[in-house]
């Protein structure tokens, strides 16, 4: 059991109400990897052919989807149905069920993990960006197809992957000249909101 596990271990059970992003922080480490020190223990390294994912991601029915950051959490039960994906972006296209705007073009890693909870086992796929960042986090149901489940992260799983080469968040840089009327004259040229952003 390594160290970073081990200090995780120690966090988690002095802190049990704080989520892994929050210990990770504590650690000063990102959560992606967190997920990496997890290895070995309750966490396996998935390949990142993220277009086939999330198109396999049919075959097992509901699931819970989650994004979060430090201001806010995006919680949706539904199907991974009705997948388009494009060069820039894709969507998972359900409305009033399962509605997603995705950017796989910025993930860089993802996790299969199987943690024991208060409320007995939590299993997930968790994907994050280049920085360590999640981005998406995947949760089985009580109505998910489970053996669809295993048999997906078992087809994902990748043993032998390569270590995590985490990218640190560029600092801002508030000298930078902003050409205002430019900005202004794009905002106002805008026609639809899917034109805000480009990554």
């Amino acid at each position: 059991m390594n160290q970073t596990y081990q200090h995780y271990l120690t966090l988690k059970r002095e802190q049990p109400k704080k989520y892994a992003r929050d210990l990770a922080a504590l650690m000063g480490i990102s959560e992606a990897q967190l997920c990496e020190a997890r290895l070995g223990q309750d966490a396996r390294t998935l390949k990142t052919d993220f277009p086939a994912l999330l198109a396999a991601l049919e075959t097992v029915g509901e699931t819970k989807s989650i994004t979060r950051n430090e201001y806010a959490v995006h919680e949706h039960f539904g199907e991974y149905k009705n997948l388009h994906l494009g060069g820039h972006a894709g969507i998972v296209l359900n409305p009033r069920a399962l509605d997603l705007r995705l950017f796989p073009s910025q993930w860089h890693s993802a996790f299969a993990l199987s943690e024991h909870t208060a409320h007995g086992e939590r299993q997930s796929v968790q994907i994050f960006d280049r920085h360590g960042d999640a981005v998406l986090k995947i949760y089985l149901t009580e109505n998910t197809n489970k053996a669809a489940w295993q048999t997906l992260i078992e087809q994902f799983s990748q043993p032998a992957a390569a270590p995590l080469a985490i990218q640190p968040v560029p600092a801002p840089n508030w000298a930078q000249q902003v050409d205002a009327a430019a900005l202004d004259a794009e905002w106002r040229a805008m026609t639809d909101v899917h034109q805000f952003l480009r990554c």
